[in-house]
């Protein structure tokens, strides 16, 4: 290896990396680990190929590109990226290339060519001029968390609470699900094309109205009646917020004046495992539609 990356310095193929006018390094050895520093240039790129695929060829060993790591420090990506050959992206060099931009503060974000390509100006189909670095652009996304952070529950609370309910595991994972939106519903089988026809996605209980989650736990006209009846019961008013999420932190804080603090978690979730148990049993075995049952089901778990 060593021959080989001399001979390609002496003919002008790759070129190291200089300390200053006189002085430049191109190959470090680290026990059994080799070190390749050029500069960042994309004739580089293609000479560091040459020195690999010479290598293989004289020694008669195998380079796994996959066990390789390319790295560019302070590279200028997206100039020069089009100059890229179809060759050099199949051999896999182009999917371990990483990048640096220090901090951001000269590398465009809407100009840059990150996506198959196109820039994100192209992508979003953006008529106006669109300035701003990746430095500023980073600065507006997190005043935007910021933003959304004190509009929508923190969902991490959420799903910690999940866990402390006391409920079997197979519950405490349905309620997961429910809250990152992972189960079956009708809405998600649309979706995932396992249901073709927009009918067949319909509320089981025969409203007309697509079955998510939101409906089939929250507003579905004969399911409220189970929440009205668990209300009565608990001796709380009726909660109405606008998603899950949001649901099972209201219900929290209200039930945690009345029970233990591993309760109220536990009680959200009896109620919408025995809701999604009648679905099933309404779909897959022609059961009849009781709110009754789902009480005493609910009642029967805690």
């Amino acid at each position: 290896m060593t021959a080989i990356v001399r001979l390609s310095v002496a003919r002008g193929g790759f070129k190291g990396f200089e300390i200053n006018e006189r002085e430049s390094f191109d190959l470090l050895h680290f026990g059994d680990d080799t070190v390749l520093v050029g500069e960042g240039s994309w004739s580089n790129l293609w000479a560091l190929k040459v020195i690999l695929r010479g290598f293989e060829m004289v020694s008669r060993l195998r380079i796994n590109m996959w066990k390789r790591y390319l790295e560019g420090c302070y590279v200028n990506l997206v100039e020069g990226y089009d100059g890229i050959g179809d060759d050099l992206e199949e051999s896999g060099l182009v999917q371990m290339l990483s990048f640096k931009f220090g901090d951001g503060t000269k590398t465009p974000f809407w100009y840059g060519k990150w996506i198959d390509h196109e820039s994100l100006r192209l992508a979003f189909l953006l008529t106006a001029d669109c300035d701003g670095c990746v430095a500023s652009m980073g600065e507006r996304v997190n005043r935007a968390v910021a933003t959304v952070e004190n509009i929508m529950p923190d969902n991490r609370l959420v799903i910690k609470e999940i866990w402390t309910t006391g409920m079997p595991s197979k519950v405490n994972i349905f309620a997961w699900r429910l809250l990152q939106d992972r189960l079956p519903t009708r809405t998600q089988l649309l979706k995932r094309e396992i249901i073709a026809d927009n009918e067949d996605c319909l509320c089981v209980y025969g409203y007309p109205i697509k079955e998510d989650i939101n409906h089939l736990f929250m507003y579905c006209v004969k399911l409220k009646e189970v929440w009205e009846s668990i209300h009565v019961w608990l001796g709380l008013p009726l909660v109405h917020e606008a998603d899950c999420a949001s649901f099972f932190l209201k219900i929290m804080v209200e039930l945690k004046t009345k029970c233990s603090p591993k309760r109220p978690g536990a009680i959200w979730a009896a109620v919408c495992w025995c809701i999604w148990k009648q679905r099933n049993d309404i779909i897959f075995i022609n059961a009849l539609e009781d709110v009754d049952e789902i009480v005493h089901n609910v009642k029967m778990y805690l």
